[in-house]
Order: structure tokens, then C-alpha cells, then sequence
């Protein structure tokens, strides 16, 4: 045994490149796929295996990664089991391994690595057997069953067969997915995958792969007692092997056992001798019976075995044992032998254990660590063979040439009398892998047929010992020669038949393990009889294994006795007649033949294999695209010698090409899939039984067209073709080139195809692809990474996916979509389409994410918007484009099955291209100018939606199928330049790659005390804490507001002052005081804690006049801690002297505290006051009251001080009043809050006042005067509105057909958004042009609409249709901003000062705000556009609710409460109706928002991509909802907007690290948290997003997933989508 990991000794060196996984394998359950390889004997105790997968949809029980068995009842497996990983193992039936984790994977969009170990000879059961995914340990199972000590398991031993990719004796259990880096290491137990095969990244916590640098086996240690165990018939019983006897197990189950046979036995003979002083006992196999009789006997003295001693056997089963004392005494044993005899049936002698010096179960000889031979490294790297991709990388073996037979192919040499020994010498040899001898009569060369029996070389007997055979007719009758000697194990053995004379050797491996007296027997001979090379033409079984240097030589024993067996290739010698399989690129060449060698059946190939390759089943890695190249190679024998079968399309295009071909067949199975390339096509072609007869007819399409003319290609001598030509074709279609229909051609090759272009992809897949768990860059620049496949989680119920989650079938006869695991938002994009079958119904495109049931059920029409695709209409033959639900007809050319539809999009122009074949993008309309993705012009549609888009295809029944290659496997077409695959390395690099650095969850416990959280990685600015197991209530505190004084979301009663609550924030935490609420321990005491990080108070429209170095009312002292209602402290800091601070109750004082130097006037104070209750100002240095000013004047203006020096306090108080002051200045500058945007702060954000837009020098046409009231001044005072809003909008003069044209005066090109905000009037068109353009259909009715210009030069509108209809124009925003006269007065921006501590690269901003009971902007300073809002005023004398602003309900106009479980209101004066802007927010008059003079906080947040999301999903009643955000979650928040009933639930990692994620707080609630996995409210995370798992109905509070309803949520990351790992 060996352990290693956990230390630095297979780290990378620092400074190493990262460890690229270049390739994965994919694994089709329907296909069949596996990789198998049978095992030698090595360490069934101790291994590590470790591999990354990519799951692909629901797998119920038991897909099996990996198993390594004998039998059902002894396997070692790593399998799903209902969506969740099993690692067992059975040994004699008997479960000795059964570990399943509770974590449920249901993430198909991501990688995940799995590590499992055992070591039987741990003295702890739970280290005997581990789990590791993505680096950590396994720890909460739902079953849990650990191995005995010592057990040795089905793994790594003789006879044993390793699969990956399947449960072998179950062909129904196939895994879909990807593999990648699969490693097995025999005799190591990893103790830890740290530096081993991965490590976490310090930038971002994330598991990431390294390059295992370690041993793949083990060395042997102790004694090998099983080394000594040996049998008479030269072999044990599969799975009994010698080191069953000597595990340290006495039961039945394990024992070594002989090979059947009706006189074995097994002897133990120690290399040296073991003493005993108490005797020795063996506990025996031997059944009982009436036929049996068992035996032992003994050497206790080195002078042979004793005599025999029978005994009686045990009872039947397993049980088939007794315990026999072979020894009593003190003595040495030399040796032991225990012989089974039985007159009928074959029986076995065996041996389960030997005791020394005790009784019977006692003190048994176990061996020690066998040494570890089998290890392996997959990287499937080498795609340029199927079977390369089962080279073991981390073999040094020496790989042999060969021929792979799979049992179901051979070849064949015509009769030559080459092939008859007669009575003479011969040697027959060759290296042979058997991998199969299950078969009667499997055969490597011979001549035995069922007309005539001569001579075969076998590699097993047809009997159950599966020997080494050769069989002959001597004319009597057949003769079988049996080597005694089995080769079955999967390995290369080199073996030889020899005659000298009258003695028939057999040779294995250079050991001489049979001589036949043959005498002088002739072998019989018929001149009718072919040689066979795989097959037995008279039992009519094929040979299943691999034949190198395959040699015949006749009139010579080439070995007569035990050689050195050759490690060279074989060659020529004297007498040789045959030598061949000697290339791994041709099954036919032949170093020296009599006659032609040729395919007589099936596919056999050429190949290199050494004894560590893996068999390669149903896998494909041909680039050669052809549903049918599913030639079997039955015509093999009339192919001319020197030609084989193409393995790329540009051997197809040389009209000289006489050596390669493409066999089609007359059955259509087989054929050739074209693009014209011009309008004629000519094939040359030869029949499959010689050059140019027959005149082989070639057609299209399965024989709906046929050749406009035929003639013949003489161009190469003696090697003429038959021509077919086809014209009137169309430049681009897709065709396919079969024989003529109906069945009656004759088969044929293709040797040269002109006029089109054979295609690479995609009849025949790759199942070997750049789907990857690392990002990497390529120079081809299809990068390695994670790619997008179909998303089982958003998808119809009527679709299954397969072949990698790539192609899409479906049960009903309607349009049934899926979407992809990618969702994106910008960036340039392309995929393929592949139509497999049929053209009818299929589409592709693009789907926003917030999709519903409806809109995968059916295609992308005017009742389903969301979708922008294009699909076929079978019916009219046309194809059309859906865009959000709008269908147009782009094309009256249909498609056709084996055609390739491309998708490009520019999500940051908003424009997709869509073609065909790599021709022409199709155009917006029929008949319309084709576009041009690179140059951006003419796409096929455009779009204005904002949001996230995901792929989208679909399937109209099973005759209609799809396939999408989204990059991972080479596109058929180029993309065009700079437009890339759906890959996670082409993902832009989110802001945030460590979204730990902004939001956090931590989990503590309380102590009744004080104490300090700490661990973040930032300082929090707003802390949210939940009691979990008790209905403490919410507590919410921020640094805004002040430590000590907390909200609760669960109540909407005001803020309070908890004094030991939170006490303070600190650099990586909090304190907490021994409020219950936030520091109990009771109920266990188990708190969760929601952190962010506000940032800074940003002072980003600070004036130079202001001083925000501190926020002033924070550290200012309010001696009676209370102001006057709607005169609070912030009034006194907010830059103004049209707002006052005023105390709450007489003789009050307030001290600001500030260290400066001043000159005489140096402090001011704005004021008003009287002079019967005079304001005093007093300046303090220290404590030195160094200056007191009296301010007396009933009318409001500053008061000076005169004193000059230092100070460090300004008090300011009132005599018999309680004091009031309006502002206050030190060194000429007003104090005003860190963080505070004043009133109109934000104007120069919002407004561009550059020029005087609206001078008369830049209008024409029926202009009104400029001090009109509706004259153009109006068009740029900032002031919107419609036809009744007083100061908007303008119109032209009043007369019919009157139009007013304003040119600007400043130049506008390169825009990246140019908006209008138009009105009309009147029941006819409107009238709007923007530089000559009409945009005459946006005119509406006080409606801002965008225009689709990138410059600005004039906009043209007025009368037209008389007196009746009339547009008019209020103002227009050019790049965000609206543009006012530079001597205008624009209304202030924002219209009520706000305190804001920003994160503008989280999108986080606190603020803190005073409500005038009017309708206001509030500035949020974040920059960007506000997402979700939760706002909560904190001093109402009466309660008010916490009102949320979701950008996904339905408009600006509706709100949520935090605190309630109401659905979704429609209450305009909440948001007053509009949507936050980059810059502001808006708030009415409604009374939880508005009241006048009232305090408000508010946490508002803008969307960061890669970090958080603030999304909708449509619920549908049945699970799962996909719930896109771009990232893999850490926290979210979820709410159903439509149902009166559900709560707000609040999930996240640090409480449910694993999915399923089933443990909900409720934030409305103060209640405890639940289990919410049986009330309908469960989830999963994804590496992409959520899924909503659970279905139920409004009658429960913690359904999420209610019929026919919708929910948002708010989310941050724990890793972006870029680099996540699958949940």
C-alpha cells in the first residue's frame, strides 16, 4: 500500500503554465458507448480513481463511470444513482463498499471532479473508502457502508474487466456525458487531491486541475504467499486467483481455486519453509458428493508430500468448505496440496485459507501488498483513431501492429496450395490479444469450413477452460491439440504451433507448455478451401481480439524448444507463405502473400496496441461525414488490391484518385453528403468487382434525381471509372449521392466527387471534442473550455436529448424546443445547425431567458414572443423568421436533410444572420439584400431587448431531428471573423472574479455575550441577521444609519436603537452585544449573517464649495438625541440654506466636532433666528471655549466668527429655544455629508447643456417664434411630457402639411443610443423623420422612443394630414442625455439630496434620503442602470410597509412588500410610475415612500455581470424551472409576484452547500428556518444559475413553483459562470 497527497511534492512548480485538459470524451447511452480492458493481477485492497465528468440530464440508477468486475455479484462500481453518486463494491455478493452521498447532481452545465479512494487495510472503516468532488471531502451520505479490514475487492485482480462508461452485465446502464482526465492509480490511496490532482485557486477559490506527477502503481511488500499457490491444470478459476487463499478471509466466498477439470489440485509449496509450533490447519474448497472424493496430503520435512488423506467436503453454495489440520505439533511446512477427483462433471480443488499455530480461523497466512500494475492515465487527447483514444498515457509498453477483429468482421485468402501441410513441417505464429473467448470456435488463421475441415489456430477451446487450441483433420477425423495453457486475460502473448516430424508443439510466450505426438499424420487438404483470418467458416464464429505479425511458414519448425520470445517484428524467412499484419495504417498489406489478402467482412482495422490499451466500443472520431459509411465490409473480397476506404473529403476531390474510395451501396444505407459548388455535379465511380464494368449508376437523394448524362474516366490506365453527371443543380444545396432507388443498383465505390464539396460535418459525429474543463486558447481559435450543449433543465417535456445533450428528438407532432446551457448578454456569437433528418419544423436562434411552457411547446409565433429564429414551413416550402413573436418569410427555398443552418449574432448591435451550407445570409425578407455579420449590414432580424438570450432549437416529431454544434467539434463552416463558439474561454472575464470580496455568508453561533464575527473579505456596510432555528426576528443594520440601530424585514414597524445589537462594524466583520436577536444561545444559538460591501461614500458630484471629507451627521452630537419632525440633522449638511436642522425640545445643543486652523470669518453659520431667542455659535479648542457669536436677525443669513486659530468643536444652541441652523461653513467651505449628491448634483449626469439647442439659425420649415408656447425652446428645457403638460412638448405652426426641421448645431456620429420623446395628436399617422429617415410608425402619444441611428444631423416633424393629426417632439436624449439649452433651468437633478455609500463595481449603493411628499428623483450615484430596490422609511409615527422595486414585474407602476406575502401591486405612486434611470431613482406620494419630512433608507443595487441578478422566472406547476443568472449562486431571494400566499425565501450555500438546497428563511417572516424539501419551495444550484425543483399550489407560503404564475429573485455570485464548477 502506498498514500500520498495532501503536501507540496505534486504541486506545480510556481510560475508553471496552468495544466490545460485538452479533450474530453463523450459517452452516448443510446449508442452504447464504453471504453473496457481486462486487468492483471494487482492490489484489490488500495486505489485512487479520479476523472472529471460533465452529467448530462436526470440518470436514475445505475449508469455506471466506472466498474471493474469478475461477475454481478463481484464488481467494484462508481455509477449514478438517482441523480446522485454511488462508489460500491460486492464481493461474493455481499455489499462491502456502499457510499452515496447526499449531495444530488442536477447541474448540467459545468464540470465536476470526482475523486474516490479506498484502502481495506485502514484501521478506521470511514478512511477505507473516500469521496472527494471538486477537492472536498464527502462528509453527509445518504448511506454509508464502509469494507471490512483487509477485504480485497474486484478491482485490479486477474480476470477482472475494467468499463468506463457502462455497467457491463447490465447493457441497458450507460452513462451521457463527457469524460475528461481519467486516472486510476493502483496500490495508492490519495489522502487528499491538494497538489495531487488539483489545487483551489488563490485568486478564486475555484478547484482547478494539475498535472499528476505521481506513480500510477505500487510496489510489493511483505510476503507473497500467493506466489507459491500453484495448480495441476496450469490454471485458476476466473476470479479464484491464488491470492484469494491468502486475503485474511476464511469464508466460502473466497477461495483460489483450480480450474475445472475431473482431477485437479492446488498445492501450496512456501519459497521458504514456514515453522510452526501449534500445528497448521487449511480450510479447503472441496464440495461434497457423491462422485467426488477430496484429498490432502503434506511435506512437513522437505522430503516430498506424504500420502493422501481423503476427507469430506463441504455442503453446496459458497459453503463448499472444511477445515482440515494437516499438522499438529511443532514442525516446518515445505508443502500442502489439497486434489478433488469426480467420475461425472468437471469439479474444482481449492483453497480459502491456512492457519499456523492456532485453530481453525485463527492466525492465517495473509499476503502482503501485491505489487500495482494496472494503473492508467486517459487523456483522450489523440482523436486521430477511435482507438487512440484508449492509449494509456501513462504506459511505457511497447504497442504492436495488428489487425482489430470485432467479432463480427474477417479476412480472407482465396485457396492456395501454400496452405497445405500435408504430412510435412510447419510453423504457424503470431502475437494475439484475446479479448473475448466466450464464442464457440473463435479462430486467428485456418481453414475449416463447413464443406471441408483442415487445420485452425484458435486462441481458446470451445470447452470452459478457453485454452490455446489447434485443431487438424487427419482425413479420419478431427484431432484437437489443447495447450493447457489459457490466453483469454486481454494481454499480448506470442504463440506458436510447430511440427517437426511427429511432434506438435505449442509455444506461449517462449515457453513450450505442450508437445502432440502426431505421428505421421497428414493433414487433410481441399483445393475449395479459403484461409480465413478471423473467422471460423465452419462453426461460423468470428475472433474478437487483436493478430500481429501474423506468420506462416511451410517445411520448417521454426522452434523446438523454450526461446526468448521476440521482441522485434517477425521476417522473412526460409519457407515463409504468409506475413502479414504488420502496418497499423492497412489491414492488407502483406509483407508476403501467395494471393490477394483482402476484407472479406465487416471493418477490421489497422491499428497500433500495446497491453495497457483500452478496446474502444462505439465511439466515433471521423471527420468524414456519412450516415452511412456503415459499409461491412461483405465486398470486401472483390475490392482490387492497393485501394481503401476515404478518411477525409479531400481524397474525394482528385478526378486522378484511383486509391481511395466511398462505397455506395444499392440498399441507399450507405451514402455521400454534398454542397454544390456549381450547378453541375460528376461522379466517377468503379463497381465492386472491377474497373469500370458494370457502368455502376450513381443518383441523388436516394434516387430523386438521376444523371443527365453517363460516360466513363479513362484517364488512368487499366483503371477506368463510369461517370455521372447531374445538371440544373442549385449553388449551395445540400444533396446526398446514392445509388438509384428502390434497391435494384449494384454496389459501387466512389472515387472523386466535382462540383461539390464532401462534407466534414455532421452525418458521423466526433465523439472526441474540445469540451473541457480548463479554458484555453488555441491557435486555430476554436478554444478549449466548457461549451454550451441543450439544457435538460429548459426544455420541452415531449424533447430527449442525446449524444452529448446535442441533438433533439420528440414524441408529438409539434414544434417542442430546448434551450442551451449558455445565457449571455453580449458579445459575438456562432453556431451550426445540422438537419439529420428530415427539413420540416426545426428551428434555430436565440430565446430570452424568462421563457414559458408555452413557448417550448410550439414555435416562436405571435401568442409565444421571446424567440428569434428562423425555421422550415415543410408545407408552403418557404422559410421564416420569428422575431418576439412577429413571423416573416425570408426565403421561398426550403431545406433538406443534411443541411447546415448557421447562426451568427452580435448581441451588442442586437442583430442575428442566419445561412445555409456557408452560402449567402439569408436576408430580413424574401427577395432582400443579403447581410454581412462582419461589416454588421443587413441582418437577417434585430432585436431590442436587453436581457439575457440562451439557445434555442426545436424538433417536430422523431422525423425531424436536429443537431447542434455549438463548437466543441470543428463547424462545418468558417464562422465569420471575430464571431466565436458558445465556450466559457470566450466569455468576457467578469468585473468580479472573487464575488467573496463584495457579499458573503458566514455562519456563527451565539454565546449570550458580546463577541466579534470576523472572516470577510471586506468591511461590511450592510449586515442582514437571522436567528435560524428560532422565531427571533430579522435584524438589518448598515454604516449608513449607524451601528445600534436596526430595521426589521419581517415588520414594518420603524427603525429602533438596540444598544446591544450590532455595536460596530469592523474591518473583516461585526460585533455583536448580547441582544438575543442577534446573539442568543438558545436553540443551539445558530446565526446566519448576510454581509455587503457599501463601499465609500463617493463624493461624485461634489462642488468644489463643499467639504464631504466626513459625513457630519455621524459624528455629530445631538444633545437630546432628537430633532424636530422633518428638520433632521441631514437638512443642516446637505449644501442648501433653503433647508434647517432644528432640536427637538428647548435649550438642545448640537457639537460638531472638526480640527482645523482659521482665520478671522473662518467659520460661518446660516441661520434664522430672532432676537428675542438669539442663536448662539460658540468655537472650542479643546476645551477652551475660544469665541461665542450671537446670530439675532429674524431673517435667515450667515453669521461670522472673528476669532483666528485653532479649534476643534463648533457648538451651536439656542437661548429658551430649541436650536436651529440652516448651514454651516469652515474655511469657505460648506459642510456637507460624505456621500451627499444635492439637489441638481446630478444635473450635468443627466443633461448635455453644451449649446443653445434651439437657436433660430438651426430651424426651417413652419417654425414656431422662440417665445411661442410651444416655440422649439421648449423642445430643450427639460421638461417631458405630452400635448396637456404645461412647458412641453413643441409642435410646428398650426396649419396643414406644416413640418418643422431642427439641424443640430453640434455634429453627432458614432451614437450608442439616440432617443426621442414625441407626442401626437390626432387619430391620423404621424409625421417623424430623423436625418431623412421616416420614422413615421414610432410617433405616439408622450411615448420616448428609440431611434436605430448611429448619428444625428436633423429631426423633421409637424402636420401633414391636416388639422386633425400632429406630431410633436419634448426632448431628445443623444448617448443617455437629454439635451438643454445651456441658458436654460432645467428641473434639478435630483430633486431631493441623498447620502449614498457606493460600490459602483459591485452595483451596491446605500441610501439615505428625507421625502417632501411630492413626487422626486433621488440620486443612487452607482452609474448604471438600478436593477432591484428595497426601500424602508425609518421614522413614520405610523407603520409603512418595505416596498421592492423589481425590474422584472410587470411595469414601473407595481411593487412588492418585503415584509408581506402580497403579490405583486399595481401602485403607480410607489415608483411614480417610472423605471430608475443610470443616475437616479423615483419615488411618489404613496405614504411608505413619500411622506413628507420623513427619513428613508434604501439598498439599491444594479445588475453586475457575472456577480449578481435580479431576474423572472415563469412557473409552470412541475419541476424544473431553469432560472438563468450567469453564475453559480451564493445567496438569492426568491418571491412569487402573482400569488397571494407564498413568502419571500432566502437560500444560499453556507447553509446548503450541496443540493438539493431545501433550507429556506423566510424574509417576511421572523419565524425559524424550514425544511422546505417536502413543502414545495426546494432548488438546485447550477453553475449557471437555479433550477426550481419542487411543484406545488398557492395554498402553501413556501411554494415557489405555483402554476401558471411567475417569480423574481435577486442573486450573488459565489463564482461567475466562466470558471464555476458544476453544484
Amino acid at each position: 500500500m502506498s498514500i500520498i497527497g495532501g503536501g507540496e511534492a505534486f504541486m506545480l512548480a510556481s510560475g508553471d503554465d496552468a495544466y490545460n485538459i485538452e479533450r474530453s470524451l463523450r459517452f452516448n447511452s443510446a449508442d452504447s458507448t464504453y471504453l473496457s480492458k481486462n486487468s492483471s493481477d494487482g492490489n484489490g485492497k488500495t486505489f485512487s480513481i479520479s476523472f472529471w465528468i460533465k452529467k448530462l440530464g436526470f440518470q436514475y440508477e445505475w449508469p455506471s463511470i466506472f466498474t471493474s468486475s469478475l461477475d454481478t455479484n463481484n464488481r467494484v462500481a462508481i455509477t449514478w444513482n438517482n441523480d446522485r453518486l454511488q462508489f460500491y463494491a460486492l464481493v461474493g455478493g455481499t455489499q462491502k463498499i456502499n457510499l452515496v452521498p447526499s449531495r444530488k447532481f442536477r447541474d448540467y452545465a459545468g464540470w465536476t471532479h470526482c475523486l474516490f479512494t479506498a484502502d481495506t487495510t485502514a484501521a478506521n472503516s470511514s478512511d477505507r473508502a473516500k469521496i472527494w468532488i471538486n477537492g472536498e471531502l464527502q462528509d453527509t451520505f445518504d448511506y454509508a457502508g464502509y469494507p471490512d479490514q483487509n477485504d480485497t475487492l474486484f478491482i485490479n485482480l486477474l480476470g477482472t474487466t475494467a468499463n468506463i462508461g457502462r455497467r457491463p452485465y447490465d447493457a441497458s446502464n450507460y452513462i451521457d456525458g463527457y469524460l475528461a482526465e481519467f486516472h486510476l492509480l493502483d496500490g495508492i490511496a490519495v489522502s487528499n487531491p491538494d497538489g495531487v490532482f488539483g489545487e483551489f485557486s488563490s485568486d478564486t477559490g475555484i478547484w482547478n486541475p494539475i498535472k499528476y506527477s505521481g506513480s500510477y502503481g505500487s510496489s510489493a511488500s511483505g510476503t507473497m504467499y500467493s506466489a507459491d499457490l500453484t495448480t495441476n491444470t496450469g490454471k485458476f478459476n476466473v476470479g479464484s486467483g491464488p491470492w484469494m487463499a491468502f486475503d485474511g478471509n476464511g469464508s466460502g466466498a473466497s477461495r483460489a481455486r483450480a480450474e475445472n477439470s475431473y482431477d485437479n489440485y492446488v498445492e501450496f509449496a512456501p519459497s521458504t519453509p514456514i515453522s510452526f509450533t501449534n500445528g497448521v490447519h487449511v480450510k479447503c474448497y472441496a464440495p461434497n458428493g457423491f462422485t467426488i472424493t477430496n484429498y490432502w496430503s503434506v511435506d512437513l520435512d522437505g522430503n516430498g508430500l506424504g500420502s493422501e488423506t481423503s476427507f469430506t467436503g463441504g455442503s453446496a453454495g459458497f459453503n463448499d468448505v472444511a477445515w482440515v489440520q494437516v499438522a499438529t505439533g511443532s514442525g516446518t511446512l515445505h508443502k500442502v496440496r489439497i486434489r478433488l477427483t469426480r467420475t461425472s462433471d468437471p469439479a474444482n480443488a481449492g483453497i480459502t485459507a491456512i492457519g499456523i499455530n492456532g485453530t481453525a480461523d485463527s492466525n492465517l497466512l495473509v499476503d502482503g501488498t501485491p505489487a500495482g500494475v494496472n494503473g492508467f492515465h486517459l487523456d483522450f487527447a489523440d482523436n486521430s483513431a477511435a482507438y487512440k483514444l484508449g492509449k494509456d498515457k501513462a504506459s511505457t509498453e511497447t504497442a504492436l501492429p495488428c489487425v482489430d477483429f470485432d467479432g463480427n468482421d474477417h479476412l480472407q485468402i482465396n485457396y492456395h496450395s501454400d496452405f497445405d501441410f500435408g504430412a510435412g513441417d510447419f510453423t504457424i505464429e503470431c502475437f494475439a490479444k484475446t479479448l473475448d473467448a466466450t464464442t464457440n470456435y473463435p479462430s486467428i488463421v485456418g481453414r475449416w469450413g463447413t464443406s471441408a475441415y483442415l487445420w485452425d489456430f484458435r486462441p481458446a477451446s470451445d470447452d470452459a477452460s478457453h485454452n490455446f487450441f489447434f485443431v487438424y483433420n487427419n482425413g479420419s477425423g478431427n484431432q484437437t491439440v489443447n495447450s493447457g495453457v489459457s490466453i483469454t486475460d486481454g494481454k499480448w502473448h506470442h504463440l506458436v504451433v510447430a511440427r517437426q516430424s511427429s511432434n506438435l508443439r505449442m509455444f506461449v510466450d517462449g515457453a513450450l507448455v505442450h508437445t502432440h505426438n502426431i505421428g505421421t499424420d497428414t493433414i487433410a487438404n481441399n483445393t475449395s478451401q479459403n484461409l480465413y483470418l478471423g473467422y471460423d467458416a465452419g462453426g461460423l464464429s468470428y475472433y474478437n481480439g487483436q493478430t500481429s505479425n501474423l506468420r506462416i511458414v511451410k517445411g520448417t519448425a521454426l522452434y523446438t524448444a523454450a526461446f526468448t520470445k521476440p521482441t522485434t517484428p517477425l521476417t522473412n524467412v526460409t519457407g515463409t507463405k504468409l506475413l502479414c499484419f504488420q502496418s497499423d495504417t492497412s489491414v492488407t498489406t502483406a509483407a508476403t502473400t501467395p494471393s490477394a489478402l483482402y476484407v472479406a467482412s465487416g471493418d477490421p482495422e489497422a491499428r497500433s496496441v500495446s497491453d495497457s490499451d483500452w478496446y474502444v466500443n462505439n465511439i466515433s472520431v471521423s471527420d468524414l461525414l456519412s450516415s452511412g459509411n456503415s459499409y461491412n465490409g461483405s465486398l470486401g473480397g472483390y475490392m482490387p488490391a492497393g485501394v481503401a476506404r476515404a478518411t477525409d473529403p479531400s481524397q474525394l476531390a482528385d478526378t486522378s484518385n484511383r486509391t481511395y474510395y466511398f462505397l455506395v451501396d444499392q440498399n441507399n444505407t450507405s451514402n455521400i453528403t454534398v454542397v454544390a459548388t456549381a450547378t453541375s455535379i460528376t461522379t466517377g465511380s468503379s463497381v465492386y468487382d472491377g474497373w469500370g464494368s458494370n457502368n455502376p449508376t450513381t443518383t441523388l437523394n436516394n434516387g430523386a434525381v438521376t444523371p443527365n448524362s453517363s460516360g466513363s474516366d479513362t484517364s488512368v490506365t487499366g483503371k477506368n471509372l463510369a461517370t455521372n453527371t447531374f445538371t440544373g443543380l442549385t449553388i449551395g444545396n445540400t444533396y446526398t449521392i446514392s445509388t438509384k432507388g428502390g434497391g435494384a443498383g449494384n454496389p459501387h465505390r466512389v472515387h472523386y466527387v466535382t462540383g461539390a464539396t464532401v462534407q466534414n460535418q455532421p452525418v458521423v459525429d466526433t465523439d472526441c471534442v474540445i469540451d473541457s474543463p480548463t479554458n484555453y486558447e488555441t491557435e486555430s481559435g476554436n478554444n478549449g473550455g466548457n461549451y454550451c450543449t441543450l439544457n435538460d433543465l429548459a426544455r420541452s417535456s415531449n424533447t430527449t436529448l442525446s449524444q452529448g445533450a446535442l441533438r433533439v428528438t420528440s414524441n408529438n407532432n409539434q414544434h417542442h424546443a430546448v434551450l442551451g446551457t449558455f445565457a449571455l448578454s453580449s458579445g459575438k456569437w456562432y453556431y451550426e445547425m445540422v438537419l439529420e433528418s428530415g427539413a420540416a419544423a426545426p428551428d434555430i436562434g436565440w430565446h430570452e431567458v424568462d421563457y414559458t411552457a408555452a413557448q417550448l411547446q410550439n414555435f416562436p409565433g405571435s401568442t409565444r414572443p421571446g424567440g428569434y429564429c428562423i425555421s422550415t414551413d415543410g408545407s408552403n416550402n418557404e422559410i421564416r423568421s420569428y422575431n418576439d413573436g412577429t413571423m416573416t418569410t425570408i426565403s421561398a427555398t426550403s431545406w433538406a436533410t443534411g443541411d447546415v443552418i448557421g447562426c451568427a449574432i452580435d448581441m451588442d448591435a442586437k442583430k442575428i444572420w442566419f445561412r445555409k451550407n456557408g452560402s449567402a445570409w439569408y436576408a430580413a425578407t424574401n427577395g432582400g439584400t443579403s447581410g454581412n455579420p462582419v461589416t454588421g449590414a443587413n441582418p437577417t432580424l434585430t432585436y431590442s431587448y436587453s436581457g439575457l438570450l440562451t439557445p434555442r432549437t426545436s424538433c417536430y416529431s422523431n422525423n425531424y431531428t436536429p443537431v447542434i454544434n455549438f463548437g466543441a467539434r470543428n463547424f462545418a463552416y468558417t464562422p465569420p471573423t471575430g464571431f466565436l463558439s458558445l465556450c466559457t474561454q470566450n466569455i468576457e472575464d467578469s468585473l468580479i472574479t472573487k464575488p467573496s470580496e463584495y457579499f458573503d455568508t458566514k455562519l456563527y453561533t451565539g454565546n449570550n455575550s458580546s463577541q466579534t464575527i470576523s472572516g470577510f473579505n471586506f468591511s461590511p456596510d450592510w449586515a442582514w441577521i437571522k436567528h435560524r432555528p428560532h422565531s427571533y426576528g430579522h435584524r438589518l443594520w448598515d454604516t449608513v444609519r449607524g451601528a445600534t440601530k436596526r430595521l426589521e424585514s419581517h415588520d414594518y414597524t420603524p427603525e429602533a436603537v438596540e444598544a446591544t445589537g450590532l455595536t460596530a462594524f469592523t474591518s473583516d466583520g461585526f460585533s455583536v452585544g448580547s441582544e438575543a436577536n442577534v446573539n442568543t444561545n438558545a436553540n443551539g444559538g445558530a446565526f446566519v449573517a448576510w454581509c455587503w460591501d457599501g463601499g465609500d461614500y463617493n463624493n461624485t458630484f461634489a462642488s468644489n464649495s463643499y467639504d464631504q471629507s466626513q459625513v457630519w451627521t455621524e459624528i455629530a452630537t445631538l444633545s437630546g438625541g432628537y430633532t424636530a419632525s422633518g428638520k433632521g440633522l441631514v437638512n443642516g449638511f446637505d449644501g442648501t440654506t433653503t433647508t434647517a436642522t432644528e432640536g427637538d425640545s428647548n435649550n438642545e445643543y448640537l457639537e460638531i466636532p472638526i480640527s482645523a486652523t482659521i482665520a478671522s470669518g473662518g467659520v460661518r453659520v446660516y441661520a434664522a433666528v430672532t432676537s428675542s431667542n438669539p442663536l448662539y455659535i460658540n468655537l472650542y479648542n479643546g476645551s477652551s471655549n475660544v469665541e461665542t457669536v450671537t446670530g439675532s436677525n429674524s431673517g435667515g443669513q450667515w453669521y461670522a466668527t472673528t476669532y483666528a486659530g485653532a479649534i476643534t468643536k463648533i457648538r451651536i444652541e439656542r437661548s429658551g429655544r430649541p436650536f436651529e441652523f440652516n448651514a454651516v461653513e469652515v474655511n469657505g467651505k460648506i459642510l456637507v455629508n460624505a456621500g451627499l449628491i444635492t439637489v441638481g448634483g446630478a444635473n450635468s449626469s443627466f443633461y448635455n447643456q453644451s449649446a443653445i439647442w434651439s437657436d433660430a439659425n438651426n430651424l426651417s420649415g413652419d417654425a414656431r417664434p422662440q417665445n411661442d408656447a410651444y416655440g422649439p425652446p421648449k423642445m430643450f428645457n427639460g421638461i417631458l411630457g405630452g400635448e396637456s403638460t404645461s412647458g412641453a412638448p413643441c409642435w410646428s405652426t398650426y396649419s396643414s402639411n406644416s413640418v418643422m426641421t431642427w439641424t443640430s448645431p453640434v455634429t453627432f456620429n458614432n451614437l450608442t443610443s439616440l432617443q426621442i420623446h414625441v407626442t401626437k395628436s390626432g387619430t391620423g399617422a404621424g409625421y417623424l423623420r430623423v436625418n431623412g429617415n421616416n420614422y413615421d410608425n414610432l410617433a405616439a402619444d408622450d411615448t420616448l422612443v428609440t431611434i436605430p441611428e448611429t448619428s444625428l444631423s436633423t429631426i423633421a416633424f409637424g402636420y401633414t394630414g391636416g388639422l386633425n393629426t400632429a406630431t410633436g417632439v419634448a426632448g431628445v436624449y443623444v448617448n443617455g442625455k437629454l439635451l438643454v439649452n445651456s441658458n436654460g433651468n432645467p428641473p434639478p437633478y435630483p430633486e431631493i439630496a441623498s447620502t449614498c455609500r457606493t460600490n459602483q463595481t459591485s452595483g451596491f449603493s446605500i441610501v439615505s434620503w428625507q421625502a417632501n411628499g411630492a413626487n422626486a428623483s433621488i440620486a443612487h450615484n452607482l452609474n448604471a442602470q438600478v436593477a432591484f430596490m428595497i426601500v424602508k422609511m425609518r421614522n413614520s409615527s405610523s407603520n409603512t410597509n418595505w416596498c421592492v422595486y423589481h425590474k422584472d414585474l410587470t411595469n414601473a407602476a407595481y411593487t412588492l412588500a418585503l415584509d408581506s406575502t402580497y403579490f405583486a401591486e399595481n401602485n403607480p405612486t410607489t415608483w411614480n410610475s417610472k423605471d430608475p434611470t443610470s443616475s437616479v431613482f423615483f419615488t411618489g406620494t404613496r405614504g411608505s415612500v413619500g411622506e413628507a419630512n420623513k427619513n428613508l433608507i434604501g439598498y439599491i443595487f444594479a445588475e453586475v455581470k457575472g456577480y449578481s441578478s435580479f431576474g423572472k422566472a415563469n412557473t409552470t406547476g412541475t419541476a424544473p424551472i431553469m432560472c438563468y443568472t450567469g453564475f453559480a449562486p451564493r445567496w438569492g431571494m426568491i418571491k412569487d409576484t402573482t400569488a397571494s400566499g407564498p413568502n419571500w425565501l432566502i437560500f444560499d450555500t453556507e447553509r446548503d452547500p450541496e443540493n438539493l438546497a431545501s433550507t429556506f428563511i423566510r424574509a417576511n417572516v421572523a419565524g425559524a428556518e424550514i425544511d422546505n424539501q417536502t413543502a414545495n419551495g426546494s432548488i438546485d444550484f447550477l453553475s449557471n444559475g437555479f433550477s426550481i425543483r419542487a411543484s406545488g399550489s398557492s395554498s402553501s407560503n413556501t411554494t415557489i413553483n405555483i402554476p401558471n404564475s411567475s417569480v423574481i429573485w435577486a442573486a450573488f455570485a459565489e463564482n461567475p459562470f466562466k470558471i464555476a464548477r458544476a453544484k
